[in-house]
């Protein structure tokens, strides 16, 4: 689960990804993590894929770094996903 006593300046929610069966869940966090994880380290627990009442995901995921300095990390990956800073999505 996120860790949120340390705010979530490490934090981003990446939309648009595949929704997929629990029998591909493996694989499409695996891609995720390869994909994500070239930014930074991704904490052990740092990945969350909500779910459907029917065990699909929704199609968007929240990872946690081990750092917030991978915030500031020019060269995100370009998949076709749209990638937020959770600090940016939750000020008014």
């Amino acid at each position: 689960m996120l860790e949120t006593d340390t705010g979530f300046g490490n934090v981003i929610v990446v939309d648009n990804l595949p929704i997929v069966a629990i029998e591909k869940f493996d694989k499409l966090e695996g891609v995720i993590r390869k994909i994500f994880g070239q930014i930074g380290v991704i904490c052990e627990d740092g990945l969350w894929m909500p779910k459907d009442e029917n065990g699909k995901t929704k199609g968007y995921a929240f990872i946690e770094y081990n750092t917030p300095q991978v915030m500031k990390h020019n060269q995100w990956p370009r998949p076709s996903c749209l990638i937020l800073p959770i600090k940016s999505c939750c000020q008014s």
